[in-house]
This record gives C-alpha cells, sequence and structure tokens, in this order.
C-alpha cells in the first residue's frame, strides 16, 4: 500500500509495541489479534486526504458512519469478528509539531486510559489498540476498540429519573476509584440494547489519588446537558447520585456561554452538519440529487408571499424555502439552529442553498395542521389563554438565553395541535438583550392588530404571569416586574403612534 509497512497485531498477552522503526512504520501500538482486513481497513482510512462523511465499503466490509467532528470521526465495521469500532483522529493544525516531537497522540492517550479504566472494573470499551501512519499526510491516528452494539447516548433519549440515577450511580463510582473526566456529559453516557451503560470519550480523562470529588467546572458539561427548569427532577436525579449541588448559581450565565459557542457548530462540518463549499445542509436531509435536486424543486414553485427582501416558496414535497440576499440568508440558518438548540419550537432548516452568487435559499421543513395564529386567534373555539402562555414559555427561554425576536405578531407565529406555538418567520430572530421592546412589539399585537376576543385581557395577564415566572425559573428573573411591564406598555403605545393603527 504505498509502500508503507502494513498493520498488524500482536496476539494475546499484555499490550506492548510492535512494528519497525523508519519513516513508513505504520504500527504504534496493538494489544490484541486482530484480522489483515480489520487492519487493512484502519490503514486505508488513516492514508484517505479527507475522512468520509458517510457509510462506505472497504475491503468487502460495510463502514457506517457513527459521529463526525472538525478532528475525529467514527465508524463501526459491519460483520467484524471481533466486533470493531475505529475512532480516526485528525490533527489540531497549531498542535501538530508539538504531537510530532513528543511522538504522542489523542488515540494513544484514550486507548492508555481506557484500558486503565478496565482494569479498575469500571464499564468502558476494550481498547484493542491504537495505529498511526507516520508518512500520512495530516498526521492521524486511530483508535481501535470493542463495539457496544446498538444502543444510544443518553442525550438523544427520554431520560426518567430513574435512568439519570442509574447514570449517576456509575459516574459516582468512577469518581471513587480516581477517574477525573473532563468532557462529562450525557453524549458520553452510552446506553446498549442490552439495558448496560458505558462511558465513553475518554482522551481527555486520566486518574488521580481516588476517591476524586469534582468541582462545578468539571462537572460544568454535565449541568449543560440538562440545563432547562422541565429537566429539574432529572438534574436532580442525576446529581444527587453524584452527591453534588443540582443547579449552581452561574448556570445561566454557563449556558448563554455555551448556547453561543455551540451555534457555531452549523457554519462548519461538524455533526449533524455538513459545509461544502457555499452549500450547507444537514447530513441526513440532503436528497440524492443533491443541491440541485434542492433547486429544481422549488424553480416551478408559486411564491406564498413575496416581499422587498424576497420571496416565500412552497414545493410539492411540502417544504418551504426563503430566497434571500446571502447575508441574510445566513442569519436566517443560523437563528433556525439557536432556537433549535434552546428547544423553542420552529421549523427545522435542512439547507442553504446558493441560487446566484448573491442570493441563496433558506429550504426548512414544513409544518403539519398548522395554523396561522392571527387566523387560528379568530376562531371562538380557540384556547387563546394557553397559547398565550406557550408563546410566553418561548419569548423567556429566548430573552433568558441572550436572543431576541424582534417582529412579534400572529402572522409570524403558527398554532399547532397538542397547543404549541412555533415561531416560523425568523427574519426578526437575532442576538440581543432586549426584552421590553421584543415584548413592546408583540403587545401591539394583542391590543391594536388581533381579532378582538372576550378572554382578551385574561390572555394578556397570563402571558405576563406565564413569561415572569419562567424567566425566574431560568435563573433570569425580571428585576423590576412592575416597572418592566410599564416599559413593555410604553413600547406599545409608541408603535400605535408611529403606525397610526386604529383598534379593531
Amino acid at each position: 500500500m504505498d509502500g508503507r509497512a502494513p498493520l498488524s497485531s500482536q496476539p494475546g498477552g499484555n499490550p506492548r509495541p510492535v512494528g519497525g522503526k523508519g519513516p513508513n512504520c505504520a504500527l504504534r501500538y496493538l494489544g490484541q489479534a486482530l484480522g489483515e482486513d480489520q487492519l487493512g481497513i484502519c490503514e486505508d482510512l488513516l492514508s484517505m486526504e479527507e475522512l468520509p462523511s458517510a457509510a462506505i465499503q472497504l475491503r468487502g466490509h460495510s463502514l457506517e458512519l457513527l459521529d463526525i467532528g472538525p478532528h475525529r470521526a467514527c465508524y463501526r465495521v459491519e460483520h467484524s469478528d471481533p466486533p470493531l469500532v475505529i475512532k480516526v483522529y485528525a490533527p489540531l493544525a497549531r498542535l501538530e509539531g508539538l504531537r510530532a516531537r513528543l511522538s504522542t497522540t489523542r488515540a494513544a492517550r484514550e486507548a492508555r486510559v481506557l484500558r486503565e479504566a478496565q482494569q479498575r472494573g469500571l464499564p468502558v470499551p476494550q481498547a484493542f489498540g491504537h495505529a498511526r501512519l507516520a508518512s500520512a499526510s495530516p498526521r492521524r491516528s486511530a483508535l481501535l476498540m470493542a463495539d457496544l452494539g446498538r444502543g444510544s447516548p443518553l442525550d438523544q433519549l427520554s431520560l426518567t429519573p430513574q435512568l439519570a440515577e442509574r447514570a449517576g450511580a456509575v459516574l459516582a463510582s468512577a469518581h471513587a476509584k480516581g477517574l477525573r473526566h473532563e468532557d462529562l456529559h450525557l453524549g458520553n453516557l452510552f446506553l446498549s440494547e442490552r439495558g448496560e451503560l458505558f462511558l465513553l470519550d475518554l482522551y481527555k480523562a486520566r486518574f488521580v489519588a481516588a476517591p476524586h470529588r469534582p468541582s462545578h467546572r468539571e462537572l460544568l458539561p454535565l449541568y449543560l446537558s440538562l440545563p432547562w427548569p422541565e429537566q429539574a427532577s432529572i438534574r436532580s436525579a442525576l446529581f444527587g447520585a453524584i452527591a453534588a449541588e443540582a443547579s449552581p448559581p452561574a448556570l445561566a450565565d454557563w449556558l448563554e456561554q455555551h448556547l453561543a459557542k455551540r451555534l457555531r457548530r452549523c457554519k462548519r462540518s461538524s455533526g449533524p452538519f455538513v459545509v461544502d463549499g457555499e452549500l450547507h445542509y444537514r447530513r441526513d436531509t440532503l436528497p440524492a440529487g443533491g443541491a440541485a435536486e434542492w433547486r429544481e424543486r422549488f424553480r416551478e414553485a408559486q411564491p406564498h408571499k413575496l416581499g422587498r427582501r424576497g420571496g416565500v416558496y412552497r414545493s410539492q414535497s411540502g417544504h418551504w424555502a426563503k430566497e434571500r440576499d446571502r447575508r441574510h440568508a445566513e442569519a436566517l440558518w443560523e437563528a433556525a439552529f439557536a432556537l433549535d438548540l434552546r428547544g423553542v419550537c420552529a421549523p427545522r432548516a435542512l439547507a442553504l442553498v446558493p441560487t446566484t452568487p448573491k442570493r441563496a435559499l433558506v429550504i426548512s421543513e414544513g409544518l403539519e395542521h398548522a395554523q396561522a395564529l392571527d387566523q387560528a386567534w379568530a376562531t371562538p373555539d380557540f384556547d387563546a389563554p394557553a397559547a398565550s402562555a406557550a408563546l410566553a414559555q418561548g419569548y423567556a427561554r429566548l430573552h433568558s438565553t441572550g436572543w431576541r425576536f424582534r417582529d412579534g405578531r400572529g402572522d409570524n407565529f403558527m398554532a399547532l395541535p397538542g397547543g404549541e406555538i412555533a415561531f416560523v418567520d425568523l427574519d426578526g430572530a437575532g442576538a440581543g438583550h432586549r426584552p421590553a421592546e421584543d415584548l413592546g412589539r408583540l403587545f401591539a399585537w394583542f391590543q391594536h392588530q388581533a381579532p378582538k376576543r372576550g378572554d382578551q385581557a385574561k390572555c394578556v395577564r397570563r402571558f405576563l404571569r406565564t413569561y415572569l415566572m419562567a424567566r425566574k425559573a431560568h435563573g433570569r428573573a425580571v428585576p423590576r416586574p412592575r416597572a418592566f411591564v410599564k416599559r413593555i406598555l410604553k413600547r406599545s403605545e409608541r408603535w400605535r403612534r408611529r403606525h397610526q393603527t386604529a383598534d379593531r
């Protein structure tokens, strides 16, 4: 294979270094017997110019993509004996020279920690070893470990307090045995089909003097896995088992910083997102024809609405698209992901597709059985107070986490079956802290534009009460509620005078 020494294995016994000297030395460390096909697959992955971002075939085996990010990718080798998962690490550019001088890799570190964790009886995958191709460019390393089978990380499951307590017991046992895990979040706790819990991603872990008592800072990623008020019972069960405080005072500040950091993922190939030149899309939603198929779907679509910024179109497949200039299209793509991160109900953005050098389409999912809020508001049997409370929950979550929604009017929301309210026109969404201004525009719609109802005053009271309580539950209580409400009403009246809107 291009003159490189083939990967080989050392059968049985304690793991020890094998392989030859020189620039083509392929093998760094392997501790278990593996077949030549499995080792060849590892070598093929290491020698690729770009890591595959989808399932591929290598040496007669199917490789299923489990996870991918800017610096690593994880693949399951189907029908392998023993069952095998290969995690490939790409170098961090700023550390590549340092890692070359120290002759160490993240894969080597994780393999070492996994072996020690197994010796201490912790539930972790079995490490078969790690390998590196010295002549590959860029320098990559691979960790070969046992496949845990089908299952899901805990961040992809609907947790119950009982399951959270079990996870907390596993973590408490790991801390008692001296494990310090610096990337401890629910995505690194794996529940197999057999109901077993495993610790993953130990390349940022190390063993210290036992027992180890984790600090709030060390538990920060775990706090940020369960940040919302409705998760309080699950958070209490998890942290009660660890004997740590369930809701530290700084949680709201940490959460806002964390969400701002995660928002940058939608602008690069990471996790569910792929950036291919000017095309952005979600990995699981790109049609077989790629961007050309998206353009074809909307080429003949009739405009649903035309405005000064661009049009809104609906395809026969039920998807929606907004045409904007590139700057506004990228802002819409970012806003959709920001609301998704916060759990605020909104259509999921699927792709950002350039149509001309200066224009682009932002394609979103359709909402089934949805009705514009101003139309639903005019229906006598519509539960307007419940809808006001749902709307208040969405605004409170945005305002508590550093985002705002400026254009609060009825046609920018959709009423869904079950009482949810979706934020659909995200041109007015963005980072910022001006809650009174946002709610002033919404109250202008309540008072002057919405169809009149007999329970209008009740809806306003329900909205304000729910909003203030939700802000407090998020750790962002409004300091002077009466003065805050006066500012909202003042903003609403200013909007009415500017637009000279007569009450209906």
